[in-house]
């Protein structure tokens, strides 16, 4: 080789180290383990190309629509090859479960002349088409996925509800009203005080544990586009999970609401929804959608709700900054463990208090637990 090509063949020799070592690195590398079936990769449910979720080409499906023969609506069908019985019964369950609402089975009682329509998790009774109440199923069911990617399929089974949460989506104020009249009429032993206290108000509320009843196209008494109804069902969709797992009554109100609004963010990108009392000034200059920087400020202007004060409130006692800290700490909590946000949600469903189950699953006292949410939602 000659003196001026020695120069070029050392570069093109460096320049292939790295690419050599990478080879050498992955001929060492233990491959992964292969699936033992791969038509299922071991889960024993083959989906639907058309039915499932996650599919490029999904189509909408409800207990409304004919039965489909590819799945019958379950979105997935029990491989061939390696499904357990049990996979197969609860797919069988599934098919059963549309039948039953197909033939208008399940539906809350109330209401006539009203679309009904189950989706994967939830029964829709409401004052819309088919076409408008896919679109309400498909972000309920958005919202639901947060729980069932945090808790997993033997927590979704955990929930206590008829099978499915009910969504009843009223025409007008005056109907919700006639609504407040049956319910009360059929439930003797309920506070009378809570019925005018709802009648009078200009929010639409959770009335039962298994319940969500919202008017459509309006809210706080006034028209709103479908933008909002759809974070509306969206945040009811995820109050009704997270309300009913394991034990109705247990959620307390800063852990509900965070649920609920992060629920929307995993629907629909960003919170809209309030359930706590919105009063103008300070805070609630900004929009929902700015509460990273809600939380930033009450931070650095020591406004923040210390956290025994927050676990203690009342969604009614919470305005604009005790709302941005709750979705922030669960936002927190779940980014640092959704393992660990699934045990503080038991302990606190078992009876024990927010501070007790928090310090338990974080080992740290709770004012170290602040100090570290505080350093984190300072900087996300």
């Amino acid at each position: 080789m000659g003196r001026r090509h020695l120069p070029f063949a050392i570069a093109s020799a460096l320049l292939l180290l790295p690419q050599a070592a990478a080879l050498a690195a992955a001929a060492k590398a233990p491959k992964a383990e292969a699936f033992k079936c791969a038509q299922c990769r071991d889960t024993m449910r083959v989906p639907c190309p058309t039915h499932d979720r996650a599919s490029a080409r999904y189509q909408p499906f409800c207990s409304a629509c004919p039965e489909p023969a590819c799945c019958r609506g379950v979105g997935w069908t029990p491989c061939p090859r390696c499904a357990d019985e049990a996979t197969k019964k609860r797919a069988e369950a599934i098919a059963a479960l549309y039948a039953k609402e197909r033939a208008g089975g399940g539906f809350y009682p109330y209401g006539t002349g009203l679309f009904c329509g189950a989706s994967a998790h939830y029964r829709f009774k409401a004052a819309a088409t088919h076409k408008e109440c896919h679109e309400y199923q498909a972000v309920a069911e958005k919202a639901f996925s947060l729980f069932s990617k945090t808790f997993g399929e033997k927590g979704v089974d955990e929930i206590k509800w008829d099978d499915k949460g009910h969504m009843l989506l009223l025409p007008s104020r005056e109907e919700y009203h006639r609504f407040l009249d049956w319910y009360y009429e059929r439930h003797p032993t309920a506070n009378p005080n809570e019925k005018d206290f709802l009648k009078g108000g200009k929010g639409v509320h959770m009335v039962t544990e298994r319940l969500e009843v919202l008017i459509v196209g309006q809210s706080q008494g006034e028209r709103e586009d479908k933008a909002r109804t759809l974070h509306r069902i969206a945040h009811g969709a995820a109050h009704l999970a997270i309300e009913n797992y394991k034990t109705h009554g247990r959620t307390p109100d800063w852990l509900g609401e965070g649920w609920a609004a992060r629920s929307e963010i995993e629907a629909l990108r960003e919170p809209m929804i309030y359930c706590a009392q919105y009063a103008p000034g300070g805070a609630a200059e900004r929009k929902p959608q700015e509460w990273r920087q809600v939380v930033r400020d009450a931070i650095r202007k020591k406004s923040a709700p210390p956290f025994p004060k927050l676990f203690d409130m009342k969604v009614g006692e919470m305005q604009a900054t005790e709302w941005a800290v709750a979705l922030s700490l669960v936002s927190w909590l779940l980014e640092q463990s959704p393992a660990k946000f699934v045990r503080i949600v038991d302990a606190v469903k078992e009876g024990k208090s927010s501070k007790e189950a928090l310090e338990a699953v974080l080992e740290m006292d709770l004012a170290k637990i602040e100090k570290a949410w505080q350093r984190w939602a300072l900087f996300h």
